[in-house]
């Protein structure tokens, strides 16, 4: 089976992260894959490209190449002649979707998969262009796909009243490997040396680009709440973005005051290590669909305090607590509350996330789930 996924862009992203998991799965001879990015390349093209996958970067960047995108990815369809395209993300969806229509106008459509990974689509948090091509999607929903992905339940209704085709609509979670998410106590020890932080020090820690939808401020807020009652806890957030020499961040910074136990490490390219370092991990997501960071930390084995948005509080279930999505004093008070438990109730609650995960978001549950839809299109 040759399928062709087509995602925006290949930089450090959930969407992104999922795509290499996924094709980590496949059996070369049993589906052969090859990626297109519409924007940039970046660590994860890398990452897919070790895995002898075909990767292709387009540089869709301005006007004039974003009108002629679909001609110019229509000839590469015809090129790499897919038996099934898989979108990911908006852009790629509609775009992707309208390339594939170009590219055999008069003959047998390729079967076509969008994917949609967010859950609450808020306006105000987004690009003009990107909410544009959001509306546009939703009326090609109802004649392009044959199917659309979406990793979280709250897509279904999100996605209605924006009115997209919600019959199409398939879930498949999010799925995270077990062996490379793991407790590991040298890599605890090494990251703590590194900042260091004592082994007894309880470290929280988040992890996501900088974005409006994370609420870096809320976060900031919330340490700084703690740090007051409790300078033994210390704080840890990564991703793109997340370091003081990003001027946004640096703002953020100076408003909430010095923050001794706050380490921003930017980018990491091993977040099995940065999870194995903490004691609890949050997500403070305004809008999320099924978050990476959450289904990582928890494999982990580490208990979570999560925002209640998307599938978040779905995928907790009973491994940590569920605050409103910005709300900063609720925060504070959820790390307090898990900060505050016995060390073996902590650990206890992370080997309950961890067999969470194992059970019901495994990565080869999410890939033959994949391939299953692939195979009823092609059908």
């Amino acid at each position: 089976m040759r399928v062709l996924h087509i995602i925006t862009g290949l930089g450090s992203g959930g969407a992104e992260n999922m795509l290499d998991r996924l094709l980590s799965q496949f059996d070369p001879a049993r589906v052969s894959n090859h990626v297109i990015a519409l924007k940039e390349g970046g660590p994860i093209a890398d990452q897919i490209m070790a895995r002898g996958v075909p990767v292709e970067i387009m540089g869709l960047d301005d006007f004039l190449p974003r009108t002629l995108m679909p001609l110019r990815l229509a000839r590469r369809i015809r090129r790499i002649a897919p038996d099934i395209i898989q979108t990911w993300l908006y852009h790629a969806d509609l775009i992707g979707g309208i390339a594939a229509r170009l590219a055999y106008p008069f003959g047998a459509k390729i079967p076509v998969a969008w994917g949609v990974r967010q859950s609450v689509v808020n306006p105000a948090l987004l690009k003009p262009a990107t909410w544009r091509v959001i509306r546009s999607a939703a009326i090609a929903s109802h004649f392009i796909p044959k199917s659309i992905v979406v990793n979280a339940q709250a897509s279904f209704a999100s996605h209605a009243v924006l009115g997209y085709d919600t019959s199409k609509f398939l879930l498949i979670p999010n799925g995270f490997d077990g062996e490379r998410f793991r407790p590991d106590d040298e890599a605890r020890r090494n990251l703590r040396r590194q900042l260091g932080i004592a082994p007894d020090t309880i470290l929280v820690g988040l992890a996501g680009r900088y974005d409006p939808h994370k609420d870096y401020p809320g976060f900031l807020a919330a340490a700084r709440a703690i740090s007051r009652q409790r300078p033994d806890i210390a704080f840890a957030a990564c991703g793109e973005g997340v370091e003081a020499s990003n001027p946004h961040m640096a703002r953020l910074l100076a408003e909430h005051g010095p923050l001794p136990q706050l380490h921003l490490l930017g980018r990491q390219s091993d977040m099995p290590r940065f999870w194995a370092a903490l004691d609890i991990a949050i997500s403070t997501s305004v809008g999320e669909g099924f978050s990476n960071s959450i289904g990582e930390a928890m494999s982990c084995a580490l208990p979570c305090v999560v925002t209640d948005v998307g599938d978040s509080a779905r995928i907790l279930a009973n491994s940590g607590c569920v605050v409103p999505p910005g709300n900063a004093a609720a925060l504070s008070e959820a790390i307090l509350t898990l900060s505050a438990m016995a060390p073996e109730k902590r650990q206890a609650l992370g080997r309950h996330a961890r067999q969470r995960i194992q059970n019901d978001y495994s990565l080869a549950t999410a890939a033959e789930a994949f391939f299953n839809l692939w195979q009823r299109m092609l059908a």
